[in-house]
This record gives C-alpha cells, structure tokens and sequence, in this order.
C-alpha cells in the first residue's frame, strides 16, 4: 500500500521520451560509426568508457532536476552478491551506497522487480510508512524521506533509475513521466560503457 504505481499511456511515455530526446541523441550519435571505421588503443577505450560513465550521470542529474530530488543513482539487482548495487550515483553517500550493497535481496519480491515487469515507475512518498522497504533503513539514515524509481528496459536485468527526497510526499503526475524517458536512454549510455571496458579487457588479457 506504501509503494504506488503509476501507470500511464503508451502515448504518455512516447510524448515524455521525445520531450529530452534531443538532449541525449547527440553523444551517442557517432558510436557506431566510430566502431565500424576504428581500431581504438588502450587510452581511447578508457576514455570512451570515462565519457559513457559521466553520461549516465548525466542522466542522473537531469532527472533531479527534473522532479526536483536531492540525489539520485542508477541501481541494478547484482545475482553474485543477492543485492543491489549502484552503477553510478549522485549526491549520495559512500555509506549509503557500501550500506546498500550489503543489503540482501530477493529481487522476485520487491517493488522494483515488479516495476520493472510492469515496465511501470513507482514511488514511495515515505519511508517512514513503509516498514517493508528493503533499503528503509538506511535511506533513512541518509536523510532520505521519498523515491521514485522507473525500470531500465533490457532482457533479465533487474535496473532502475532512482531519484529520492529529503523531505516526504508525492511526485506529482508530470515529475513520474520523466524518469521513464530517461531511463531509455541512461541504458543506452550503461550498455556503451560495458561495450568499451569489455573491449579494453581484453585488450589486457
């Protein structure tokens, strides 16, 4: 009852997508022909994964600004540890995020996991009301009141855009719609990232 999802049209999630469409097309516009053309060393392909890292927190940042939130991380469920663990973040803490990681999980029951097999964002207007909430505690600790999540779509990866609130309420109808575009594109921005440390990993192999 404490974490609620919204669902909206397809037509609401197409309008949201092209709204910051343009706004993130651009750094990913040249990636296929540069790989097609080029052979990149060593210090091309960690720049090109430090360039990829900064865009997804980019996308971070944008969705604060967006819904008016105080930090925000991209989080996926990680099967090795049987937790979640931050792919990249903002304003958020070191013990926040190692308190995170070491939290246990059973991805089949959270809100997350049926967000994302929804493909629906949810939100939890407090923390203080939701008892079950797997990282309660210690978003609390934080001093993190409320959160809105939106699933990042890819096959049997449980990833999420998340962005909280200091102070408790809801996120109105327009600040959900924002995360769902930007979720599209922060996967585009993670994706190119493992695509170029991959490639720099075997390079040192």
């Amino acid at each position: 009852p404490n974490a609620h999802v919204i669902f909206q049209t397809w037509s609401e999630v197409t309008n949201s997508i092209e709204a910051v469409q343009e706004d993130f097309d651009a750094p990913f516009r040249y990636l296929p022909g540069f790989l097609d053309q080029v052979t990149p060393g060593a210090a091309e392909i960690q720049a090109l994964v430090r360039n990829e890292d900064s865009q997804v927190v980019a996308v971070i940042r944008h969705a604060r600004a967006l819904t008016g939130s105080d930090a925000g991380m991209v989080v996926e469920f990680d099967p090795a540890r049987g937790a979640f663990v931050d792919v990249a973040a903002d304003n958020l803490s070191r013990e926040f995020l190692d308190g995170m990681r070491r939290t246990p999980v059973n991805p089949e029951e959270g809100v997350l996991r049926r967000a994302y097999e929804s493909g629906q964002p949810f939100q939890i207007p407090d923390f203080e009301l939701a008892p079950n909430f797997v990282i309660r505690d210690v978003s609390l600790r934080e001093g993190q009141r409320a959160l809105l999540a939106a699933p990042i779509p890819g096959q049997n990866i449980n990833r999420g855009v998340v962005v909280f609130r200091r102070t408790p309420g809801r996120f109105d109808e327009r600040e959900v719609k924002q995360p769902v575009a930007l979720a599209i594109q922060s996967k585009v921005a993670i994706d190119n990232a493992r695509l170029f440390a991959e490639a720099d990993a075997a390079r040192r192999a």
